[in-house]
């Protein structure tokens, strides 16, 4: 009798135990793991943004989950970064459009030449109708779109030819760029003459006349090739260069729903800081520059789009619409903030 009495209290305090245990005030003794990536240092304002997203969520889940942070490239190339957010080996992190855009179809909407010109289109895009849509196709690759960030608007850095500032940028121009497939395109249909150089070799090429230009953002060229001597940086603004924030939708579907909110709504309010702060910080790197002569004050106005660069615009355009579903609204977008000009090249003092 003592002996089955005995049994009964250990299953009792078993049981009692488990219930406590798979408590949901109690699930933070043994914290979820949130493992976050990205290819470029801490130096760049949308990768300093992982660093509060973190501690954000950590801090509102009361430690539920452990935000680990690896910045630099440590988790691979942008491309094998994203493969293994899909797989759910990675939970999240920033990645360039111009990569999503590779596995995404619909995010070349973010990389189409001209669509986005000024600050406020940028700031006006996350949450805009188009965006949703956009947003909406990532779940076909196991991915949920949770916020934006920039590397700035793109333009070129032409460089010094002995004493000789290059104010006037030449159509022929060897420029390096990102060495991505549709960045050569858009670049080659401005004109220019892509090239590729890693970083690391960039000053001997650039030293030999080999590479005569940067297609790259201020915020970027601050950290690894700041303008020296009579070096000259072209606001063409060309491109924008969008960041998303995704996380695997798998692992964001298993979450609790309080664990849910926590995250969408930290990662939404830093990375709307961050998108704001990358122009912000953009604007004062140009102010430098500018008030050294490294820098054109305004966007320049002798590089409007060229018939080669539209056509490339125009074909994106209709297989993007295709991809979401819709007919004209981005193609009249870019008409809108792309007007027909007399004369390619014309200057038409087009600003900020």
């Amino acid at each position: 009798m003592n002996s089955r009495a005995s049994v009964y209290a250990v299953i009792s305090v078993v049981l009692s135990l488990t219930v406590i245990l798979l408590s949901p005030g109690l699930l933070w003794a043994r914290p979820m793991v949130m493992r976050l990536a990205a290819v470029q240092g801490q130096d760049m304002t949308y990768v300093k943004a992982l660093s509060e997203i973190a501690a954000g969520i950590g801090q509102r889940s009361g430690g539920r989950i452990r935000v680990e942070v690896s910045s630099g490239g440590r988790m691979g190339s942008e491309a094998r970064a994203l493969k293994r957010q899909i797989n759910g080996r990675i939970h999240g992190g920033f990645t360039s459009g111009v990569v999503l855009a590779h596995t995404l179809p619909s995010f070349r909407l973010l990389t189409i030449p001209r669509l986005f010109t000024n600050n406020e289109e940028v700031l006006a895009f996350p949450g805009s109708r188009l965006e949703r849509a956009m947003s909406a196709t990532a779940r076909r690759r196991n991915l949920k779109v949770l916020g934006y960030g920039s590397l700035g608007f793109y333009g070129v850095l032409s460089l010094r030819w002995g004493e000789r500032r290059m104010e006037a940028l030449p159509r022929d121009l060897y420029v390096r760029v990102p060495d991505e497939s549709w960045m050569r395109k858009v670049h080659a249909a401005m004109g220019w003459r892509p090239v590729y150089a890693p970083m690391d070799d960039l000053r001997t090429a650039t030293a030999t006349g080999w590479v005569e230009g940067i297609v790259a953002t201020p915020e970027s060229l601050a950290g690894a090739f700041p303008p020296e001597g009579s070096d000259f940086f072209h606001q063409i603004r060309q491109m924008h260069g969008w960041t998303v924030f995704t996380v695997n939708n798998g692992w964001f579907r298993r979450l609790p729903p309080d664990l849910k909110s926590i995250v969408s709504d930290v990662v939404r309010e830093v990375s709307a800081r961050a998108l704001r702060g990358a122009l912000q910080r953009e604007a004062q790197i140009l102010g430098l520059w500018v008030s050294r002569g490294w820098a054109s004050a305004t966007r320049s106005s002798a590089w409007l789009p060229s018939k080669a660069e539209r056509k490339v615009a125009l074909t994106a355009i209709r297989k993007v619409e295709r991809k979401l579903r819709i007919k004209g609204d981005v193609k009249r977008l870019w008409e809108q903030r792309n007007p027909t000009y007399g004369a390619v090249g014309t200057p038409v003092g087009v600003g900020r």
